[in-house]
């Protein structure tokens, strides 16, 4: 069966701590990556990125106890977060 028809059937389960870890650690890597490279870059830190991270950070306690399809979401509303924030701030490059 592929991943994402078991994850889809499978979704009203809670999330465990493997999927805790791959839902958060992704968007987390992401973003971590990025902040690392415009650091590289430019030398300087870009908050959405660091809000990014602290907000997928404080969603490892919530993504513990709620179904694995609700902390997919809340991981990507973090990230839509960042990218909301960039555009409103015109650092869409």
């Amino acid at each position: 069966m592929r991943a994402d028809r078991h994850y889809l059937r499978e979704r009203a389960e809670n999330a465990t701590a493997v999927t805790t870890t791959v839902l958060l650690l992704g968007p987390a890597l992401f973003l971590a990556g990025h902040l690392l490279f415009q650091l590289a870059v430019s030398g300087t830190w870009v908050r959405s990125r660091l809000a990014g991270l602290a907000a997928l950070l404080m969603l490892v306690p919530v993504a513990a106890v709620t179904e694995r399809i609700a902390a997919s979401l809340l991981a990507a509303l973090a990230v839509l977060g960042v990218a909301a924030s960039d555009t409103l701030h015109g650092r869409t490059r």
